[in-house]
């Protein structure tokens, strides 16, 4: 489950190398900001040779309740950070049919926003996992509470870089 859910995350973000060991590294205080209290196996990887950093964890949120809430945004907010535009409020779910999808579970309920501050991209993503009903066929609602949350934030090099990778990603910010 782990291999696949860092692996999916990492495909997504162009990142296929292999975390280094994490000492000595400057955290942001993102990362604090948006682990709720309850959360359960956390892990930090350090991914800073191709400027990114990454938390993951776990919690239990009935649906369609969200992992994170909007006091955690609003923190982010308060902090300097601009919430990209986004097309989906909601959850969106759809079957798995790829090698990474976890057995047993291929429908995927995911959720994600992005924030930039500066020359730095916020990535959060929520995602639920959940059986099938049949022939490809997902439920409306998933069969259990379990969300996997991946916060991965990077650094461009200069704006021009952050947004042609907005560009690439289909996502609108509002960049300064």
């Amino acid at each position: 489950m782990k291999i696949t859910k860092v692996f999916t995350v990492l495909a997504v973000a162009g990142v296929f190398t292999i975390p280094g060991l994490v000492v000595g590294v400057d955290w942001p205080t993102e990362f604090d900001l948006l682990t709720p209290n309850d959360a359960a196996d956390i892990e930090r990887r350090d991914f800073s040779d191709d400027g990114k950093l990454q938390l993951d964890f776990s919690v239990k949120r009935s649906y369609p309740r969200f992992a994170l809430d909007r006091e955690q945004y609003a923190k982010l907010h308060k902090n300097g950070w601009t919430e990209c535009k986004t097309k989906r409020d909601e959850w969106f779910h759809f079957y798995d049919a790829s090698a990474q999808a976890m057995p047993g579970k291929h429908c995927r309920y995911s959720f994600s926003k992005h924030f930039v501050r500066g020359p730095y991209l916020l990535f959060v993503i929520q995602r639920r996992y959940s059986k099938h009903e049949g022939v490809k066929s997902c439920p409306a609602t998933p069969d259990n509470n379990d969300i996997d949350v991946t916060v991965l934030y990077e650094k461009y090099e200069t704006p021009q870089e952050l947004k042609s990778a907005l560009r690439i990603m289909d996502i609108s910010c509002a960049t300064r």
